[in-house]
């Protein structure tokens, strides 16, 4: 089978190689077409948890992107908040993905009331406006301020503990909204406990790359 070579930017900067490659092994697992590398973006070692991150990550992708879009058949951007998605997008001529806007519509796919849980201390601007009235309630998780909190017991029990939460005011589909909690692979088992669907972002950013690449074909 010929794979795809894929170009995994991380929003986090990372000094282990175990730590930046957690993502593309979990991919992998999902979709053996793809032969990912992975990369991350420098001076960001909190990665992407309020708006000043946000912005302050978009030209460090953007130039990290096109650096390497001449050596690869796609770029994947793992991050729900997909930042500089748009205008790599626009600028590139190979796919580019993201997670955030994605991982709201493959929720609308399941039910119009879908809840939303994230980190930080920001909602995302890609998964609220996708959702738009459909969206039933956003909660953040106090005990994550950044993607390294997702490693805490602290912050894995109020994970839990938010999402009983919001199945309970109603919620017929859950996303996770930071492809951090992808890596914790946990949506089958949540989904399982709470008896409705949860969206995985960085399965459902390798899904939708996946078609987008099918289609250029």
């Amino acid at each position: 089978m010929e794979k795809t070579k894929i170009a995994l930017l991380r929003v986090v900067t990372l000094t282990s190689e175990s730590g930046l490659d957690k993502h593309a092994e979990i991919l992998a697992e999902h979709y053996p077409q793809f032969d990912i590398d992975s990369f991350c973006i420098p001076d960001q070692p909190d990665g992407i948890y309020d708006q000043q991150s946000h912005q302050a990550a978009i030209p460090k992708i953007i130039e990290l992107a096109e650096l390497l879009a001449d050596q690869y058949q796609a770029i994947l951007i793992s991050c729900a908040a997909d930042p500089a998605l748009t205008e790599l997008q626009q600028k590139l001529t190979i796919p580019v993905a993201g997670a955030g806007a994605v991982s709201a519509s493959q929720a609308l796919k399941h039910s119009n009331k879908v809840a939303v849980l994230g980190m930080g201390n920001y909602q995302l601007t890609a998964v609220k406006e996708t959702l738009g009235d459909n969206l039933l309630a956003y909660r953040l998780l106090k005990n994550v301020k950044n993607t390294h909190d997702f490693a805490t017991q602290a912050g894995q029990a109020e994970l839990y503990q938010l999402a009983f939460e919001l199945k309970a005011a109603g919620a017929e589909v859950i996303v996770l909204a930071c492809t951090g909690m992808g890596a914790l692979e946990i949506a089958d088992d949540l989904a399982a406990e709470l008896g409705i669907a949860v969206i995985d972002p960085l399965l459902t950013a390798g899904l939708y790359l996946q078609q987008d690449l099918r289609q250029r074909k």
